[in-house]
């Protein structure tokens, strides 16, 4: 069975992390129903494991060209950004609260609340 937020139109962001947090990627996906297959694609060709920081639905983002642009100074190749302050005090902003029982029956494992890991970084 389909989740009603599957069925919403539109450019979805995520925001995907490693394990070691040395690095964010900042993707989108044409439909929320793509992204399972979009978040095994990558995992297969990371060596570490990839944790979900959020996922930004059309209605609350200004698409995947803004976000790059707007945080350049800590792209690091690509898609991939250095995880600064302010980037990851924006993941916290933009975390959906889809259910983890979503994610885990599509096979993507858990969130990790990026509030917890702004604390972590801003508390060193």
């Amino acid at each position: 069975m389909r989740h009603h937020l599957e069925s919403l139109p539109g450019e979805w962001l995520y925001y995907l992390a490693p394990d070691s947090m040395t690095a964010v990627k900042i993707g989108k996906v044409s439909g929320l129903h793509m992204y399972a297959g979009r978040f095994k694609a990558i995992q297969a060709m990371n060596h570490e494991r990839l944790w979900c920081l959020a996922i930004s639905g059309p209605r609350w983002n200004r698409g995947e060209r803004d976000k790059h642009r707007e945080f350049d100074e800590d792209r690091i190749h690509g898609e991939w950004f250095r995880p600064s302050r302010n980037l990851l005090i924006h993941i916290a902003g933009q975390r959906l609260q889809t259910p983890d029982h979503w994610l885990k029956q599509h096979g993507l494992g858990e969130w990790i609340s990026a509030a917890e890991i702004v604390e972590e970084r801003l508390s060193r």
